[in-house]
């Protein structure tokens, strides 16, 4: 056998994988959209295996190879839901909007989201579940970050009035502000929410 044919042959399960995985990519998008259009439908106790299957147009059995219970449908639609609008709040910040700004309004609509999606019918096991993962390293990284714009932003004399507090390290303030807002899952109505975003960010630009 050629080195020629010898490295094609090589080359041959890598390709093949990566159209595996390709392929296992697009149901699991399929399976995720599935599930929020039954959350936009009738909420989270609309979501079921079944119907989850049905909707992602695969068996229920090639669902349970992707997904082994509900709770798990609903954390993949939740994180998908956080992910979008992180990537939409990063091009914000990117493009000269007032860190400060951002940081409120992503305190505000992530409180809110938390609030919305844990209804009174949702199992308990999902909070619990989301409790371990909302503070990630993407969004830790995306919030210090913008705490540490703002922490820049309270040396220029022409910014706006809010100002971030530096006794903590921007990290550490981030740490804080995500454990806070996991409160919202507990808050009674998207107000309540809101009030608990308003908290947390004065919370963050108190003296320092």
């Amino acid at each position: 056998m050629s080195e020629k044919d010898s490295a094609g042959m090589a080359r041959m399960p890598a390709s093949r994988s990566d159209t595996v995985d390709e392929s296992r990519s697009r149901v699991r998008q399929a399976i995720v959209d599935a599930v929020a259009e039954l959350v936009r439908g009738g909420g989270v106790a609309a979501v079921t295996m079944t119907r989850t299957a049905e909707g992602a147009g695969i068996s229920r059995t090639a669902l349970d190879e992707y997904f082994s219970y509900t709770e798990v449908l609903l954390l993949a639609w939740r994180e998908q839901q956080v992910s979008r609008y992180l990537a939409h709040l990063r091009g914000e910040a990117g493009s000269g909007v007032d860190p400060m700004e951002t940081l409120r309004t992503v305190l505000d609509v992530y409180s809110v989201m938390l609030q919305q999606s844990s209804t009174a019918g949702t199992p308990a096991v999902l909070h619990d579940a989301h409790q371990h993962r909302v503070v990630d390293e993407h969004r830790q990284a995306f919030l210090t970050d913008l705490i540490r714009e703002a922490v820049g932003q309270g040396a220029d004399p022409t910014a706006s009035c809010c100002r971030v507090r530096t006794d903590l390290d921007p990290s550490q303030l981030a740490d804080l502000a995500l454990n806070a807002v996991n409160g919202a899952v507990s808050a009674p109505t998207p107000e309540a929410a809101r009030v608990l975003a308003g908290e947390i960010f004065d919370m963050l630009s108190g003296p320092g």
